[in-house]
């Protein structure tokens, strides 16, 4: 058990600065910009940053939804 908890702490960390990343350099903008947009469901920044955080907590797409 704890193993678990630092591993949320960090995972808490990671996605704080990839927010902070997304907030800084205008992701949302550069997206807008690309003709990314959204027809329903998730917003494309959420998806973008939900990827972008998986790639650095070394987890797959399975790991991360449980």
């Amino acid at each position: 058990m704890t193993n678990i908890l630092p591993e949320k702490s960090e995972n808490h960390e990671v996605e704080s600065t990839v927010s902070h990343f997304f907030k800084e350099f205008k992701i949302g903008t550069l997206l807008n910009r690309a003709n990314v947009k959204k027809t329903r469901g998730v917003s494309p920044v959420v998806l973008f940053q939900f990827l972008f955080t998986l790639v650095f907590t070394s987890k797959s797409g399975n790991q991360a939804i449980l």
